[in-house]
């Protein structure tokens, strides 16, 4: 269905892609576009978990900037992308650069989707494919940032409404197409050069494995937990973390500090903001 949706019209300047069920706030498309228009990046893409509608009164911004290792199938581990709330940049500050895309929002110039395609092989696969999105675009040249303002929220959760796992549970010919996409996606993710050229693998202007350093994480150990300053920016109160169709609290303090990516990976606006 995404590979249908990313099918971009010939008059396009920006695409947008969320979720259903998403709610937004006046002028939000206003607002949008003077971000991209002021990124550091012209290849800009702005990208979050929005917050629940619940509290559409919510200021604070998720950044997609944590990520953790699931068991996602038997054996077979995955990135599971996470977000923390961030206090909201004054204006004029540039935007904060992330490693992650998340998949039920993105904005950015539609030439995006000719760059990257979003693959229509990839059957049943949920947790894994935001982190291997999140590599082709930035491979193919393309800096991820978190918008400074909320302008759209999401309905998580929807207690007692059909969900798609409920099908899936109950085919066991799921799981074993599931599995083998699972094995495509860390044949990619693990690649040192991502099969670059290829339509729906990697780029040619960074490699998977430069993708890797940036994110600090190293993809042969499978347990370790990310830094948490290295892209959150956490000042002298309390960190929150959002997850996809769920938000939970984490009573944890931190002097605010970051830690920088490796020099030879830093674009030329790091550290700028």
């Amino acid at each position: 269905m995404k590979h249908v949706h990313s099918r971009t019209p010939a008059n396009a300047l920006e695409r947008l892609k969320i979720d259903s069920h998403m709610r937004f706030t006046p002028g939000w498309d206003v607002e949008l576009q003077r971000m991209i228009r002021d990124a550091p990046s012209r290849n800009a893409v702005l990208t979050h978990y929005p917050p629940s509608w619940d509290d559409m009164s919510e200021r604070r911004v998720p950044a997609m900037c944590l990520a953790r290792w699931v068991e996602e199938a038997a054996g077979q581990r995955v990135l599971m992308l996470e977000a923390a709330l961030m206090d909201p940049l004054p204006r004029g500050r540039l935007l904060r650069p992330v490693p992650f895309a998340a998949a039920g929002f993105m904005f950015a110039p539609a030439r995006v989707m000719e760059d990257v395609p979003f693959d229509p092989s990839l059957d049943y696969l949920f947790h894994g494919e935001e982190a291997l999105y999140s590599a082709r675009l930035w491979t193919h040249g393309w800096d991820m940032f978190t918008p400074d303002r909320n302008v759209a929220f999401h309905h998580y959760n929807r207690d007692g409404a059909p969900k798609f796992w409920n099908d899936f549970d109950a085919n066991p010919s799921y799981h074993t197409r599931k599995a083998a996409v699972l094995r495509k996606v860390e044949a990619l993710m693990l690649s040192e050069y991502g099969t670059g050229g290829f339509k729906y693998g990697m780029g040619r202007q960074r490699t998977v494995r430069q993708w890797w350093q940036y994110t600090g994480l190293e993809p042969s150990n499978r347990s370790q937990a990310m830094d948490v300053l290295r892209f959150c920016w956490v000042e002298d109160n309390d960190r929150h973390q959002h997850r996809h169709h769920q938000q939970q609290e984490i009573k944890e303090t931190s002097t605010a500090r970051h830690t920088a990516a490796p020099t030879s990976l830093r674009p030329p606006w790091w550290g700028r903001w």
